[in-house]
């Protein structure tokens, strides 16, 4: 006896075993071949155990050498209590199993039987699976221990009435496949003995002959220049790879001025385009141009496919072939040659996002309360050159938001955003022009006044000064003497303020940059002349000064 293994376990319900049979030559219609039982689905859960049988003459022949083998599975059934009823439950009812005789080279031989194993049918037959053939061939049958290897597969727990429906639905659906590939074939194959008969009765006419080569084929117009057209052709236009590349039919304005203005029609080289054929005109003996081969090599898938390549290549043969003289050549060339015009380009205006819309309003709006700022600081500073930046980036911000606020691709709450910064900044810049006119008006006394005098000294403090650069503004922005010394303006006056106001009352008014506070000032040590050339500035008392006194 030889034993059974697991070889595999997919489900609760199926597994597959191997059997390896020894001393199969030795098996007479007399004896018997049988394996050691063995468990399904596996040695854990043992749900039902089996055992392997081989028999030689299962169905007897005329003789026995011509006995066939065969194979039983049978189902040993379970010990039970010869008092109790017998339990269905004990037995694994509808099996599937199927037999495979395996082959060395991966060949099988297989077979399949389907039956519901119980108390009453406790044997599945496949009585003549291994001819007696088989064992003369060394592909499944082992001389040194007379052995055969057999796979099974047990299912168990099948419903055999529905299986057996899938089954024939399965094996109808086969033949149905086969008739309509049999149909199929048949019909292919009417098709194509119709199809040469009327090849044999309309023979196709034989291909056209292959074109001369173009260097050879000297037009008429070059007729008396064949070196110089063999030349053209064959060297000089194939050096420039525009030749292949570039194929523009349509010229702009000045294109077919240039050819005019040398005698050369721009009309009759529209159809030269339509002559090519692609079958007739390109052939081996065009590779023979070492130099022509090498552009196809170049630029021959990389840039442009094969029939485009030759096809622009006829199609300038085809326009210098009706070129006079040189001037013609020189000038068609740079026509034909030259890359294709780009396209205009959309203006970036029209393809902002929203999100970039509200950034730019962003932007400006700041711009316009910063010249809004400059304008309202002109009574007390000077700040020409920041109120000139100051405007000059409004102007920008009003040019770039006209054209988006006549877009119609926008939400009503953006062109509303943009509609109210457009309005605030050509307020302003009104403002900037209005008090740009009040300062040239009033600057021409003071100009004739100064002419007479020294002049104007230029403060310390922007002596050797170079201007700041000024990120909102995008431009250099000259640092002013009281922006270091003093605080960003607030909204409630500081005692700093009004000492500015009241000493811009006075005739000379002082720079806040001559104005000294208490705590920092060194009035002992400068002489009485200095300080009776400046005004001096009563500040007021602060809360603490008044305790004091």
């Amino acid at each position: 006896m030889s034993t059974v293994d697991l070889l595999t376990n997919p489900s609760p319900d199926a597994s597959v075993h191997v059997w390896r049979a020894v001393g199969v030559k030795e098996l007479t219609r007399k004896n018997k071949l049988t394996s050691l039982p063995f468990w399904v689905p596996n040695n854990t859960m043992k749900k039902h155990q089996f055992r392997l049988i081989m028999l030689k003459g299962l169905v007897e022949c005329a003789t026995e050498a011509a006995d066939n083998y065969g194979v039983l599975v049978e189902l040993i059934p379970p010990p039970t209590d010869p008092d109790a009823a017998v339990d269905a439950s004990h037995y694994p009812g509808g099996c599937s199993v199927t037999v495979k005789v395996k082959g060395a080279n991966g060949s099988e031989v297989v077979q399949t039987e389907m039956s519901v194993l119980n108390s009453s049918n406790l044997q599945m037959s496949f009585s003549e699976i291994i001819p007696h053939a088989m064992l003369e061939d060394a592909n499944y049958f082992n001389e040194e221990d007379s052995s055969m290897t057999l796979e099974i597969n047990i299912q168990t727990g099948l419903n055999l009435t529905t299986v057996q429906v899938a089954r024939t639905v399965s094996s109808l659906w086969s033949a149905l496949s086969s008739s309509v590939a049999q149909l199929l074939d048949t019909t292919t194959h009417i098709y194509h003995e119709a199809r040469n008969e009327f090849e044999r009765a309309d023979p196709t006419p034989p291909p056209a002959p292959a074109r001369p080569l173009p260097w050879d084929e000297v037009p008429p117009k070059w007729a008396s220049r064949a070196e110089a057209w063999h030349k053209l052709v064959y060297e000089s236009i194939v050096e420039d790879d525009g030749v292949f590349l570039y194929c523009s039919t349509t010229m702009t304005s000045d294109q077919s001025t240039l050819l005019v203005s040398v005698g050369f029609s721009p009309h009759s080289i529209e159809g030269a385009y339509e002559h090519f054929n692609y079958d007739r005109d390109v052939h081996m003996g065009l590779l023979t141009n070492h130099q022509l081969a090498h552009q196809r090599y170049l630029l021959v898938p990389r840039k442009i496919q094969e029939e485009a390549f030759w096809a622009n290549y006829f199609w300038k043969v085809a326009c210098l072939a009706q070129c006079e003289d040189d001037t013609q050549v020189k000038a068609l060339l740079s026509v034909l040659n030259a890359p294709p015009l780009p396209k205009p380009r959309v203006p970036v205006i029209e393809k902002m996002t929203e999100e970039e819309i509200a950034s730019l309003t962003r932007d400006a709006a700041e711009a316009a309360s910063l010249l809004q700022e400059y304008l309202a600081d002109r009574a007390s500073k000077d700040d020409t050159f920041l109120i000139q930046a100051a405007a000059g980036t409004c102007e920008g911000h009003k040019n770039q938001l006209d054209p988006v606020f006549r877009r119609t691709d926008l939400s009503e709450a953006t062109l509303a955003k943009v509609g109210a910064t457009l309005r605030s900044l050509r307020e302003q810049l009104q403002a900037y022009e209005a008090d740009k006119k009040r300062r040239s008006g009033a600057a021409a006394p003071h100009t004739a006044e100064s002419s007479a005098g020294a002049p104007a000294e230029q403060p310390p403090q922007e002596q050797g000064r170079a201007p700041a650069y000024h990120p909102r503004t995008m431009c250099h922005r000259r640092t002013r003497p009281d922006a270091l010394a003093a605080p960003r303006r607030s909204a409630r006056p500081t005692p700093l303020r009004h000492a500015e106001k009241a000493a811009t009352s006075s005739p000379v008014a002082p720079r806040v940059s001559d104005v000294r506070t208490p705590a920092a000032t060194d009035a002992p040590q400068k002489s009485s002349e200095n300080s009776a050339s400046k005004p001096s500035v009563e500040f007021p008392k602060m809360p603490w000064e008044d305790d004091d006194d």
